[in-house]
């Protein structure tokens, strides 16, 4: 199963990589799909996705990976890729305050928005993959 984020596809807005710098296995990915109204509104939430971007790389306790990506294809998509150290960690992101803020601001500017998560699909001998959620 692919995620359908192709980055050939997506220019980088902001965010990090690895923040452990050692390429550690997560627990959990999230992938969010965000479709602006207006190419302006993507400008818009564009740069709140940059600020967010620093706030969550200063101080993301189990956030591993936060990247947000905009479309090349088109002028309103926006994706957010994440790995999480653990759901607990993915749970305790979505709850932070400036994420909640960061979707109260934005939500005139969001035509639509989904998102989906994955699982390993392995135990501690058989690496098999993931399982989208």
């Amino acid at each position: 199963m692919t995620t359908g984020l192709d980055l050939m596809h997506y220019g980088c807005v902001a965010g990090y990589l690895d923040k452990p710098g050692n390429q550690q296995e997560c627990e959990i990915m999230q992938d969010t799909r965000i479709t602006a109204i207006s190419p302006d509104a993507r400008k818009s939430l564009s740069s709140r996705l940059a600020q967010l971007a620093k706030s969550v790389e200063a101080d993301g306790e189990g956030v591993f990976t936060w990247m947000a990506f905009s479309s090349h294809d088109d002028d309103v998509s926006l994706r957010i890729y994440a790995r999480f150290a653990t759901r607990a960690a993915m749970e305790k992101y979505q709850n932070r305050k400036d994420v909640l803020e960061f979707w109260a601001a934005s939500k005139d500017d969001i035509k639509q928005m989904e998102w989906r998560c994955y699982l390993p699909n392995s135990t501690a001998t058989k690496k098999k993959g993931w399982l989208h959620r």
